[in-house]
């Protein structure tokens, strides 16, 4: 990957962490990382997503926090990750509360967050909002971090490929387009530190017309505005 930053996600039991039977093996895996190569680096990305106590998880995230930190090389950066529907507006759960807001001021370097485009259209036909709402969950997030003085960062998003004939709607592709143009330019103006497209399908449920490799016009659009935010 040459000098290109590398994302890792670890996860290990959110009682056990907390409890400092960990200590050993974080320290370590944290002082593996090579001194020259920039990373981010996450504990139990989506916490809320696994259904576990969040006061647990606050406390294990603290703990690995305060262990991997000084281990760490410089350039490698520590922060969590929030699903995508954790900052939708019509969400008035108390998941960003009771996961995210304890740790944001736990001099995390960065806060992150998985958000996606839908992989399926309505029955109905293609409705705009459907492109709608992605952005609205990433303009909530990027407030968040504001207000907290966190940069954001971006780990999973993607998009399907438009069925025009299915869906009615001859624009998809320029929908995605905007998506992704307006997206990347928002996180860095925000002073993103990572944007990345999840482009795999190791998710059951991911489209396999979400793959890169399958959409030519939005795949020139996505290296364009990556490149051009570099």
């Amino acid at each position: 990957v040459g000098k290109r930053a590398t994302w890792t996600s670890v996860r290990a039991p959110w009682g056990e962490v907390a409890a400092g039977s960990w200590d050993t093996r974080i320290a370590a895996y944290a002082s593996s990382w090579p001194a020259d190569h920039p990373g981010l680096l996450t504990y139990s990305h989506e916490p809320e997503n696994d259904g576990g106590d969040p006061k647990l998880f606050v406390a294990a995230t603290k703990r690995f926090y305060a262990v991997a930190r000084p281990a760490l090389p410089a350039g490698v950066k520590i922060g969590p990750v929030a699903m995508g529907w954790t900052f939708d507006p019509l969400n008035h759960s108390t998941q960003r509360a009771d996961y995210f807001d304890p740790i944001s001021a736990e001099s995390c370097d960065f806060a992150g967050l998985d958000v996606y485009n839908p992989y399926h259209f309505p029955p109905a036909g293609n409705d705009p909002r459907w492109w709608a709402a992605p952005m609205k969950r990433l303009i909530a997030f990027l407030d968040w971090c504001s207000a907290r003085g966190v940069p954001p960062a971006i780990g999973e998003t993607a998009c399907a490929q438009d069925v025009t004939g299915a869906s009615g709607n001859p624009d998809g592709t320029a929908a995605k387009i905007q998506w992704v143009t307006d997206s990347i330019a928002a996180v860095e103006a925000a002073g993103g530190l990572a944007f990345c497209y999840f482009d795999t399908l190791v998710n059951d449920d991911l489209d396999p017309s979400a793959l890169i490799e399958a959409q030519p016009e939005f795949a020139a659009a996505w290296k364009a505005a990556a490149a051009a935010h570099a």
